[in-house]
């Protein structure tokens, strides 16, 4: 958990995809992510199957450079 602290400057915008990018690749995966506030603090609850997963070959993977998605 990370505590709530609207007085701090939030991180520079664009780079990467955040939050976004967690929760896609947990899906890719067969899993879920979910980003939520509770009480002072914001919690990022991630679950994932367990077992072998998908064939390696089968996760995009980014091009030599670029950012992963």
């Amino acid at each position: 958990s990370q505590p709530l602290t609207p007085a701090l400057p939030g991180p520079p915008a664009g780079g990467g995809r955040g939050l976004a990018g967690i929760a896609e690749r947990a899906r890719l995966l067969g899993g879920a992510a979910v980003a939520r506030p509770r009480g002072g603090d914001w919690v990022l609850d991630v679950a994932l199957p367990t077992g072998s997963g998908p064939d390696p070959g089968s996760v995009p993977r980014p091009a030599s450079g670029e950012e992963a998605p």
